[in-house]
């Protein structure tokens, strides 16, 4: 199904012309089929910087994602992602999306100012479906010594989203190149299936003009097989790209 809109003009963002949202409910993939994934869709936005991806998606099996500066132990079911963060366990079933979108489409290029104007997009999402979420304003003490308390959900950072009990929601780690950001995101807790759409409408809502496609699979890189050689050739591909 593919779906196109317009939106008003957003006068906090001012004139940037119109940004080509495609939507995706994705399939369940293998982690390392599922990274390879979303380093193509950024390296698509960095060619082509009018367009964006808000790819939710799923995992065939557990496994374990770790931060681009990361040691990776010798364990099956493992991946490394080409954003930063903590360690995170995945399993069928969660909610894990990204999202590509090209840096003149955002209200500020410093990786903190973006963080929290996308956490306030997410926060406003989940009020939508009813969940009570928080912007945390301070990271905890802890949270600057990673090399002990290296898992993600354990140390709130700055502008994460928390629980009324402090207890991190969801966390997000980017990575920034020459024309767009690339966020991914982990739901922790429970939520509605509703919170995808409620996010996709907080994002149209946004910006200056959007012509929006939604898709219920990515046939984009379906050439892409689900294997971790292919997962680590894509990774390559874009570290070469950015550095």
């Amino acid at each position: 199904m593919e779906v196109k809109a317009e939106i008003s003009p957003s006068p906090s963002l001012g004139k940037r012309g119109v940004l080509q949202l495609t939507i995706i409910d994705d399939k369940a993939s293998d982690a390392a089929a599922n990274m390879a994934q979303d380093v193509a869709l950024w390296q698509r936005v960095e060619a082509s910087p009018d367009r964006a991806f808000l790819r939710f998606y799923d995992w065939t099996e557990p496994c374990m994602s770790y931060g681009l500066n990361q040691k990776i132990p010798h364990e099956t079911n493992s991946v490394r992602r080409p954003t930063g963060g903590g360690r995170v366990a995945h399993q069928p079933g969660d909610i894990t999306y990204s999202l590509v979108i090209p840096l003149s489409f955002l209200p500020s290029t410093q990786l903190v100012a973006s963080y929290r104007w996308l956490s306030e997009k997410v926060i406003r999402a989940l009020e939508a479906v009813r969940v009570e979420a928080f912007l945390r304003q301070e990271s905890l003490p802890e949270y600057q010594d990673k090399r002990h308390h290296d898992v993600c959900i354990d140390f709130p950072a700055k502008y994460e989203i928390v629980d009324a009990s402090g207890r991190k929601l969801i966390g997000s780690a980017q990575r920034k190149g020459r024309f767009s950001l690339l966020q991914q995101t982990q739901v922790f807790g429970v939520i509605p299936q509703a919170f995808k759409e409620a996010l996709a409408k907080q994002l149209q809502e946004s910006f200056l003009k959007i012509s929006i496609n939604m898709l219920s699979s990515l046939p984009i890189i379906d050439e892409f097989e689900e294997k971790e050689s292919q997962g680590k050739a894509m990774f390559h591909s874009i570290e070469q790209l950015f550095n």
